[in-house]
């Protein structure tokens, strides 16, 4: 991966392009974790580092000033700004009170046929196995790389021309629209036959308006945001799909999500309401009476 360097002409229109993304407000739902919605990456160093755009956030967002260093802090100084209602008070509460949830990291590209087998094979059954506990996040970008050309990113993918364009669909879709919605059409485009038009229509969302969104410097950036996280990963990734829980990449959580990726969350997730898909699995007997 190259180092691009900013020209200085284009640096102001750049770091404004980057404060949009945070500040634009997305039309996901409350209820979708942290993660999930770029808005709310930078609201606090705790979300930040969750998200492993901390580097970013202090490069773009906070420039030297200290940000809150906690999720009420965050939380107050956002209703403060912002005016939140009441209302949102009772969405936040349940927005911000995960803190149990298994952060799982599935960095990938949407033509690789690995991606698609293991999309298919073990991460479908798990979100819908665990949601409940799990906290998934997509970043559709892979072994891609990009190039600052005068005033956008250009991405140059490892598939091609097409595969660069779902990715950046795949990264506008989940700025636009919920979550679960998201990963339904996410999971068509990869899983099945079926053209980028026709999950889309399956599933209800407005195909137009997400290529309007990818060809718009918007969602230029969101895709940026994505290449972004995936070459801060520590350690770096050296295939996809790249698997993390909680942040952390081994070779042994790497195997383990191949081969049973709920297992794997089952085992990660540290609270006390554990899903039936999390039960131990030994065989049960009907006792004599």
């Amino acid at each position: 991966m190259m180092t691009v360097m900013v020209p200085s002409c284009c640096q102001n229109i750049f770091i404004f392009s980057i404060l949009v993304i945070f500040s634009l407000p997305s039309c996901s739902s409350l209820a979708s974790s942290v993660c999930q919605s770029s808005r709310d990456w930078c609201r606090n160093r705790q979300f930040a580092r969750r998200c492993q755009v901390e580097l970013q956030c202090e490069k773009y967002v906070w420039r030297g000033s200290q940000p809150p260093n906690n999720e009420e802090d965050g939380d107050a100084n956002n209703k403060k700004n912002n005016n939140v209602g009441e209302d949102d008070d009772e969405n936040d509460k349940h927005y911000y009170g995960d803190d149990d949830k298994v952060v799982l990291g599935f960095y990938y590209e949407t033509l690789c046929p690995d991606c698609k087998n293991l999309f298919a094979s073990q991460l479908i059954k798990t979100y819908k196995d665990l949601s409940s506990i799990l906290e998934l996040d997509l970043v559709p970008y892979g072994n891609a790389e990009e190039v600052w050309n005068h005033d956008r990113w250009d991405f140059l993918c490892q598939h091609g021309p097409e595969e660069c364009h779902i990715n950046m669909i795949h990264s506008c879709a989940l700025d636009i629209y919920p979550f679960n919605l998201t990963f339904a059409f996410h999971a068509c485009t990869e899983t099945t036959k079926l053209f980028l038009e026709q999950c889309a229509t399956k599933y209800g969302l407005d195909l137009a308006a997400l290529e309007k969104c990818g060809s718009s410097s918007h969602g230029n950036q969101l895709e940026h945001m994505m290449a972004d996280k995936t070459d801060n990963l520590n350690p770096p990734h050296q295939y996809v799909p790249w698997i993390t829980i909680n942040g952390q990449h081994t070779d042994s959580i790497q195997e383990q999500a191949e081969r049973d990726m709920v297992s794997l969350v089952c085992r990660a997730y540290k609270g006390s309401k554990k899903p039936a898909a999390c039960s131990d699995g030994k065989a049960r007997r009907c006792r004599k009476i």
